[in-house]
């Protein structure tokens, strides 16, 4: 099979992110997208704990045939690096083709990960990009692939709940029930994202 991995906090998952999972299918022929939530990123400060981000995940892709949830990195005791996910994956997947989904933004960050010279033996990497946007450089081979625009943050989603303003719209009603049963995002977060050099 052709496998695709999208990794990310998901906190919450929304439309974009489904929307730009569907699109990268299409485009590259992928067999399934394995959405992948990072327990412990190291450049990003979580507000839902890690098993509400979970379940908000399942949730949403639940009945999609070419969407799999994946928990492997919270499994793997200390902090996920993509390069030792991606050497498990690449040992239980031996007879696949493996694409590693990411942003241009990662991509010219790529320097500050752990071993990132070692990924396109693992996985070919695609980079997402926006119709209009500046080619990236980085510093291994990888495909650029164009998906469609939507303009939806999960940073946006938490500010509006926190403002008492809709979302409905925004993501997937399952998602939303989640979040008003477990009360999350109500408050805004006063300080900024955590700012670590830690490699990925």
């Amino acid at each position: 099979m052709r496998i695709g991995i999208l990794g990310g906090t998901f906190d919450p998952v929304h439309f974009g992110h489904l929307l730009v999972a569907q699109d990268i299918r299409e485009k590259l022929g992928l067999d399934r997208i394995l959405f992948m939530p990072a327990p412990r990123p190291p450049h990003k400060r979580c507000v839902a704990p890690f098993a509400l981000r979970c379940r908000m995940l399942k949730a949403a892709i639940a009945g999609h045939p070419g969407f799999a949830f994946s928990d492997i990195e919270v499994r793997r005791p200390g902090r996920s690096y993509t390069v030792e996910t991606l050497t498990e994956l690449k040992s239980r997947f031996a007879r696949d083709e493996l694409f590693l989904v990411i942003g241009a933004d990662q991509f010219r960050e790529l320097k500050t990960w752990k071993q990132p010279e070692r990924l396109p033996g693992l996985a070919r990497l695609i980079v997402i990009t926006r119709p209009g946007t500046r080619r990236v450089k980085g510093i291994v081979p990888a495909r650029r692939v164009t998906v469609r625009q939507i303009e939806i943050s999960s940073t946006e989603i938490r500010g509006r709940i926190a403002s008492d303003l809709s979302v409905r719209d925004m993501l997937p009603q399952p998602v939303l029930r989640l979040i008003r049963r477990n009360k999350l995002y109500q408050q805004q977060i006063k300080s900024g994202p955590r700012r670590q050099r830690g490699k990925r």
